[in-house]
């Protein structure tokens, strides 16, 4: 009888098998196989679980809107195994989900980091941030403005682009109905990031 870690793997395949579009069970299966040093079959139990499409848990998302975290797990480990272009094949293979609005928001901030840790492409990495509130703008508000504090915090510290950071900021908080609705997080970062970038003596004027 199997033991140790083929004892693993085989328990979370017969768990993968009952429970197809668990993310949490493929993800674990995966990466053990991954540490078995079998990668193909990594590959397979990622791409059976982007089939699946399993729905979202956001309690924000639309009707019908996929997880991205099969997607996002399925790119990381091309990336690993099969370099730059196969992790953005992944990525374009979301393009009519992403169109349609009908995959969650992580799909763009998860690729974003992929290009500017793995890739050390900084530029591609913000046009992607960017593409992320042109197809879908709800970003600037949804989670408590999550979205944007993370573009923020990313043109600040990787692109050393204080001013765009405090431009997208604006941005989410003019985009609710109210500025008074804007959630404390949007505006402890947008007065922080004005105390970091351009001092305290006009952090107070800047963030009004």
């Amino acid at each position: 009888a199997p033991s140790g870690a083929d004892a693993a793997a085989a328990a979370l395949e017969a768990a993968a098998a009952a429970c197809h579009g668990s993310v949490l069970v493929v993800a674990a299966r995966a990466a053990l196989l991954e540490r078995l040093d079998r990668p193909a079959e990594a590959e397979a139990a990622l791409e059976a679980l982007v089939k699946a499409a399993p729905l979202t848990d956001d309690p924000d998302a639309g009707d019908g809107e996929v997880d991205a975290a099969p997607w996002i797990l399925l790119e990381r480990h091309a990336r690993r195994h099969h370099g730059v272009d196969a992790a953005r094949r992944i990525f374009a293979r979301t393009a009519d989900l992403r169109e349609a609005g009908k995959i969650d928001c992580r799909i763009y901030e998860a690729h974003a980091m992929v290009e500017a840790r793995c890739n050390k492409r900084r530029d591609v990495a913000r046009r992607c941030f960017q593409l992320g509130l042109d197809q879908r703008p709800e970003l600037l508000t949804r989670h408590d403005a999550t979205y944007a504090l993370a573009f923020a915090a990313f043109l600040e510290a990787d692109c050393g682009d204080p001013d765009e950071a405090v431009a997208v900021l604006e941005r989410a908080v003019q985009a609710h109905e109210k500025e008074s609705d804007a959630p404390a997080a949007l505006w402890d970062g947008l007065v922080s990031l004005h105390h970091r970038c351009f001092g305290e003596r006009d952090a107070a004027a800047r963030a009004r």
